[in-house]
């Protein structure tokens, strides 16, 4: 929202007017005047100005004094983020004022009363919305204002949230007076630049060595408390760079971006898997292979991956592991989207062969006996042979090792996948995450 001077100034003495109304009388006229000025401002103004539930006495008007301390701390907000955003606000200092304007939400829905006979407890905040705010606020606390005066007070409020009824109100009046440090954040803002411009020139090097240590992990889960950190520290540095980083994971809240830091056992390993094949991904389709990220290594070969299988498996299973491929944008070798009009098949489909740099084998009960499919095997064992390097990827589709053992003795001794634990995007995320390897090398 642009906020000029004349609508600064018509906003603080709307921020007046509906503090200083105490009486029910008029709060409702009030009330549709000022919904009327800033709807046109701001089409989504009247959101979360819930008017429902409204009852009078006969003769009495509807009091509207709720709503109109509600718009009074809109306002506010509104004049907060007009005068960040005038200064250049930094991504840090937008985060506190999101904080703002979910704890004023917060506030007010998850808002207690206690009405007992012979108590007197005051009004507190309590509830899940609560607590993963204020858990989010120490994170940030901890990360990014360890220099700031109010961290220790910021860190005393969150230590107290279950059992100061004003550690609400104490954490909101941190953060806005956070927001209003223009001295800090100004302070702050070359450093962050700086850092954000390395981790941009290094996010390859960032995502290669965390896929690294997702693998070391998973591969030996034995240590759950270096895993949960491990868990941490990888979302807090690509959540806002991935896009939907955190769907598909347990223990998270969209909503709020919150990844519970204390997930463990099962629903820890499966999240770490989750976000491995999540950075392979973004790590292919952002950094593609060059001479600048590989270290000088250009393949030479016209496809990445040569996809062998037998027509009959074609519709059912292959096309859909085309399909993941494509969105990662390997280049693929596939003969139905190859192969063009007056090609001599067999000419083509032997120069595929020769210059694709990973064979995925789809080896099934319709591959076996086909000539085709075993001169492309036989050619791509011979290739993988001589030149030492892995080539072969099989995948085992609705069929035994044992079954392959008798059938092919050579592969047997290969690492295959088997079409039934993995999706065909987990497959293709693997296989980005070989060819990345590949490429590095």
């Amino acid at each position: 929202m642009n906020i000029t001077s004349a609508l600064k100034a018509q906003m603080e003495s709307d921020i007046v007017a509906c503090e200083s109304h105490t009486e029910r009388n008029g709060s409702e006229a009030l009330y549709s005047e000022l919904v009327a000025r800033y709807t046109v401002v701001d089409p989504s103004f009247k959101s979360g100005l819930s008017t429902n539930g409204k009852a009078a006495a006969v003769g009495s008007e509807f009091d509207y004094r709720p709503e109109l301390r509600a718009i009074a701390s809109k306002l506010k907000m509104y004049l907060l983020i007009g005068e960040a955003s005038d200064s250049s606000t930094s991504p840090l200092q937008r985060q506190v004022m999101e904080f703002i304007e979910r704890g004023e939400k917060i506030g007010k829905e998850e808002y207690h009363h206690v009405t007992e006979p012979g108590l007197i407890i005051p009004d507190y905040i309590s509830g899940p919305k609560y607590d993963t705010w204020m858990s989010e606020i120490n994170i940030f606390n901890e990360r990014y204002l360890s220099t700031h005066p109010l961290h220790s007070s910021i860190h005393t409020a969150f230590f107290h949230r279950k059992t100061k009824p004003s550690a609400y109100s104490d954490m909101m009046g941190h953060l806005k007076a956070l927001a209003s440090d223009h001295t800090f954040w100004k302070e702050t803002a070359p450093k962050e630049n700086a850092a954000l411009t390395r981790s941009q020139k290094t996010l390859d090097q960032f995502l290669t060595e965390d896929i690294k240590r997702c693998e070391q992990y998973l591969n030996n889960p034995n240590d759950e408390a270096a895993g949960q950190k491990l868990y941490v520290e990888i979302t807090s540095k690509y959540d806002s760079v991935i896009n939907g980083f955190g769907n598909g994971l347990y223990q998270y809240t969209a909503e709020y971006h919150f990844y519970d830091p204390e997930v463990s056992g099962e629903s820890l390993i499966h999240n770490l898997r989750v976000l491995h094949g999540k950075m392979i991904s973004y790590q292919a389709t952002q950094f593609p292979a060059t001479e600048k990220n590989t270290g000088g290594r250009v393949s030479s070969m016209l496809y990445d991956v040569f996809i062998s299988h037998a027509n009959a498996d074609k519709i059912e299973y292959v096309d859909q592991l085309k399909e993941s491929l494509d969105k990662l944008r390997v280049r693929v070798f596939y003969d139905k989207d190859t192969l063009e009009w007056g090609d001599k098949w067999k000419d083509k489909i032997l120069e595929g062969v020769g210059q694709a740099e990973f064979a995925i084998i789809v080896i099934s009960e319709n591959f076996f006996g086909r000539e085709w499919t075993e001169k492309e095997l036989k050619e791509f064992l011979n290739r993988q042979n001589s030149s030492g390097q892995k080539i072969i990827l099989p995948i085992l589709h609705k069929i035994t090792a044992s079954q392959l053992k008798e059938r092919y003795p050579a592969v047997a001794d290969i690492q295959a996948l088997n079409s039934v634990d993995y999706s065909c995007d987990e497959i293709a995320l693997l296989f980005a995450g070989q060819l990345i390897k590949r490429l590095k090398a």
